[in-house]
C-alpha cells in the first residue's frame, strides 16, 4: 500500500474543481477508495479543518467533517521527524516532518517550491502518473 502525506492545497483543489478528472480530484478519489494510506498529525488535521472550512471555498461542512473522520479512521497518525532547516512557508513544515517519519512515503503538493527537493515530494499529476501505471 502506498503511503502519502497530502498538502492542504491538494484537498482544496479537489473540492473546488468542476473537473472530476483533475489530478487533485483523482488523488482524493484514490484516498477515498483506500488505494493509498494517508499519513497525518493532529496539526495537519487542524489545518485541514481550518482551511477547508473557509467560507470563500464553499465546501459543505458535512463533507469536511466526513473527510476528517475518514482520514482519522483510515489513515495513520504519525509523530513528526524534526527537520531543522527553514521553509519558504513555515506552515508547510508539519507536512514535511510527517513525510520524513515514514519510509517510502510520498508528499503530494501543489506547491513544490515550498518544500526541500526530494524525489518523493511530487505534484498531484506526478503522483497520479506513479500510481496509475
Amino acid at each position: 500500500m502506498i503511503s502519502v502525506v497530502i498538502d492542504t492545497n491538494v484537498l482544496v483543489s479537489a473540492y473546488i474543481t468542476n473537473n472530476l478528472q483533475s489530478p487533485p480530484m483523482r488523488v482524493l478519489n484514490h484516498l477515498l477508495k483506500r488505494d493509498i494510506v494517508i499519513q497525518y498529525s493532529e496539526d495537519i488535521i487542524d489545518e485541514y479543518i481550518r482551511v477547508l472550512s473557509r467560507p470563500h471555498f464553499h465546501i459543505d461542512s458535512i463533507k469536511v467533517a466526513n473527510l476528517i473522520s475518514f482520514i482519522q479512521t483510515s489513515g495513520v497518525n504519525l509523530y513528526k521527524t524534526p527537520y531543522d532547516k527553514s521553509f519558504v512557508d513555515e506552515d508547510d513544515r508539519k507536512f514535511y516532518e510527517v513525510f520524513l517519519s515514514k519510509d517510502d512515503c510520498y508528499l503530494v503538493t501543489g506547491n513544490m517550491k515550498h518544500f526541500p527537493l526530494n524525489d518523493r515530494v511530487v505534484t498531484p499529476s506526478s503522483f497520479i502518473s506513479l500510481i496509475e501505471k
